[in-house]
């Protein structure tokens, strides 16, 4: 697998399917607690979100997504309480 698969098989499967448990093959010791702390956080606020890449482009070792993530606010996050409407967020990761 090259880079720009790698990347999104972590976002769309690990992160997506919630297998926090295989996240250590894709993440480096010195972020894997850090990483795994903002999934927990993110997935309790929203229990449904899945990401989803929609472009990407690889330059060496850095890939760039351009991702969609989408849930259902469930949960409180920093003080704001639920409002259980769909949210969908565009944004773009460098790893």
């Amino acid at each position: 697998m090259n880079n720009k698969e790698i990347v999104k098989l972590f976002y769309e499967y690990v992160v997506s399917e919630n297998r926090l448990d295989e996240a250590d093959r894709y993440l480096s010791a010195n972020y894997m607690e850090e990483m795994c702390q903002h999934l927990i956080s993110v997935r309790n606020t929203y229990p449904d979100y899945m990401m989803s890449i929609t472009r990407q482009f690889g330059d060496g070792e850095y890939v760039v997504s351009e991702f969609v993530m989408r849930g259902t606010h469930s949960g409180e996050f920093l003080g704001i309480t639920p409002t259980n409407k769909v949210i969908e967020i565009k944004g773009v990761n460098i790893d």
